[in-house]
């Protein structure tokens, strides 16, 4: 019989759905950024206004994939992160311009949303550096469990958890290009330290996200990519390699997390 640390397991468990008719939908498209990504600013039918990664930006598809994966595990495991959802693109917005210099078309269906913090500035390294000794472990794990790239990290200071994780398109080392099955069988096991990596964690903070990365279960990684909409048109056996690689890796993150605590 075999477990979810092996990749056989994995097989046949997970099955795709048509994003929710529930989803909120974007009303009207407040601000375009110059981002990589070309991520707007846009109004949604919650009331909400969020930060969305559509398909056909320059990055690739690929990138709400990895956003929402990202997004949705740091909540998993008590980190800080910018809240997000899946929103819904309408047929209206279909084939708008990006305004990016090679012309790339949005197309409509379902979008990442990550939403959107009044009076909260974007910042990079010096940001983390002078977070508050609570919000580090959260912010070490993730980086370690899913492969971090290019900091981003937002200073929230009427947040009660003052530095936020956010725009996660770049990790699973996908840099500017595309993951795969191959690259995370070849990097489940490697250590993935910031720079600069912390030289100690509050026990009292980074003992409750440990024990988080250790009761991670299979079940709720089963349930987030099972989320992911079949309308993205992911592999499913890339669903199935990202399963494994979460679930075997995870410990390997606690225990890391747990050394750097004990100094």
């Amino acid at each position: 019989m075999t477990s979810p640390h092996e990749r056989q397991w994995w097989s046949g468990r997970i099955t795709q759905q048509a994003l929710p008719a529930t989803s909120p939908r974007v009303t009207s498209i407040v601000h375009q950024s110059a981002s990589g990504s070309c991520a707007f600013l846009a109004e949604a039918t919650d009331g909400h206004h969020y930060w969305v990664k559509a398909r056909g930006n320059p990055q690739g598809d690929q990138t709400l994939l990895t956003e929402y994966v990202c997004s949705k595990v740091g909540q998993l495991i008590s980190a800080e992160v910018v809240s997000s959802r899946l929103v819904q693109l309408p047929e209206e917005f279909d084939n708008r311009n990006f305004q990016d210099p090679q012309g790339h078309l949005m197309r409509s269906g379902p979008a990442y949303g990550s939403l959107h913090i009044r009076y909260a500035w974007e910042g990079y390294e010096s940001f983390r550096e002078a977070a508050p000794r609570e919000t580090l472990p959260g912010l070490f794990a993730m980086w370690d469990l899913l492969l971090g790239n290019d900091e981003q990290w937002l200073w929230a200071p009427f947040d009660q958890r003052t530095v936020l994780s956010f725009d996660h398109s770049l990790w699973l080392d996908r840099g500017e290009s595309d993951w795969d099955s191959h690259i995370l069988k070849r990097l489940v096991d490697q250590p993935w330290p910031m720079d600069p990596q912390p030289d100690y964690l509050h026990p009292e903070s980074a003992q409750p996200i440990a024990d988080n990365l250790w009761h991670l279960g299979s079940g709720q990684i089963l349930d987030l990519l099972c989320s992911v909409p079949l309308e993205w048109n992911v592999m499913v056996e890339e669903l199935e390699t990202l399963g494994w690689f979460l679930y075997r890796r995870k410990d390997g993150t606690a225990r890391r997390l747990e050394e750097l605590a004990d100094g």
